[in-house]
């Protein structure tokens, strides 16, 4: 019985740490995601929209900035990207103020918080 005491003892740090390694890592991420800004001048070749189960995504594709995405951010205050993409046209050239980058491994992109032509 007391092998099985401590092999338990010691399962329950391992996942505890698990989890504070994933929380803390997730909150990097979020973070450094939100903290990244830049802005980018970019030509749009085209635009899509689809709906999913986690909502809905807006992509634009630009010839020289790669993808974008316009999406909401409770972080900068903004509930208008549905505004955002309806404003942007296919053909035209932008300057886009993005916060985040391209992280493929959660379907990321820069996030366009301010359009201007």
């Amino acid at each position: 019985m007391r092998l099985l005491d401590w092999a338990m003892d010691h399962f329950a740090w391992v996942v505890g740490a698990f989890i504070v390694l994933i929380a803390g890592g997730s909150l990097a991420v979020l973070l450094s995601y939100n903290l990244t800004t830049g802005t980018q001048v970019c030509s749009v070749e085209s635009k899509s929209v689809a709906s999913g189960e986690t909502g809905t995504d807006y992509r634009i594709y630009t010839t020289d900035c790669g993808v974008l995405e316009v999406r909401d951010n409770i972080f900068r205050g903004k509930f208008d990207s549905a505004d955002r993409f309806g404003q942007i046209k296919n053909g035209e050239q932008y300057t886009f103020d993005t916060i985040g980058y391209r992280l493929p491994i959660f379907s990321l992109f820069p996030n366009v918080v301010g359009i201007s032509k």
